[in-house]
């Protein structure tokens, strides 16, 4: 469960986020495969992105925004 996961993970560390659905939407997918991320979930930010469930790498890549 990623996407259970890291919506979890973000709550806890009080991030505001925007869940984007592939399956659903053709814009985010068009995003999603620019990015070449090999699956999703994907965090995203600031032209960086992480991808999975890796709670250590998603504070690093947030790291300015969580202070």
């Amino acid at each position: 469960k990623p996407l259970q996961g890291g919506k979890e993970f973000l709550g806890q560390l009080g991030v505001a986020y925007e869940l984007r659905d592939v399956t659903r939407d053709p814009r985010a997918l068009e995003e999603f495969l620019s990015l070449g991320s090999p699956l999703p979930p994907v965090v995203l930010y600031k032209g960086r992105w992480v991808a999975g469930y890796k709670p250590d790498e998603i504070e690093h890549l947030l790291a300015d925004l969580l202070g």
